[in-house]
């Protein structure tokens, strides 16, 4: 029984923050990044417990229902969720080394290709994405290489992106 209770009191201790920026100020410097690259796209990033502590980053071409596909979020073509849930800690601070991984995304929908998706409704071209492990300035700087990388594909296929009608967006 004393194991037991050792445990809880462990688990219950407050963990000391390795970095002066906060999870919910890691959150808000990740959409900004992100808002700088794709000004007129829509970006979000917030810090919640719900499951457990993480730092959430949803991106769309559009940036409002109007602008997706039958007014739905994931008809977007490049929607992307990334997340970070390694290195936060319940009191929103940041405890250790942080690790962002791609939810949805890494691609964008393209119009089919009439050989190689003769039977699909739309293509897909990858965006090369790798994970990002480190303090927060390495994760800003993650999410800042990916979204320039996103933007330099999308322009190069701009004339093939599936249901394209944000014309402009980038």
């Amino acid at each position: 029984m004393k194991k037991f209770v050792t445990l809880v009191e462990d688990m219950n201790t407050i963990k000391e923050s390795v970095e002066e920026m906060t999870a919910t100020q890691l959150a808000e410097e990740m959409e900004k990044t992100v808002q700088k690259i794709f000004p007129k796209s829509y970006a979000k990033a917030n810090y919640g417990v719900n499951l457990g502590p993480s730092i959430t980053l949803r991106f769309t071409l559009g940036k409002d229902n109007k602008e997706y596909s039958n007014g739905i979020l994931q008809n977007d073509p490049a929607h992307h969720i990334l997340m970070i849930q390694d290195g936060l800690g319940r009191e929103g601070n940041i405890v250790g080394k942080l690790s962002m991984e791609m939810v949805q995304g890494g691609y964008f929908h393209t119009n089919p290709d009439p050989v190689k998706d003769k039977y699909m409704a739309m293509g897909t071209h990858k965006v090369g994405y790798r994970k990002v492990s480190g303090d927060s300035k390495k994760i800003i700087a993650g999410v800042k290489k990916y979204f320039e990388k996103l933007k330099k594909e999308l322009k190069a296929n701009e004339k093939n992106i599936y249901n394209y009608t944000l014309k402009g967006k980038f």
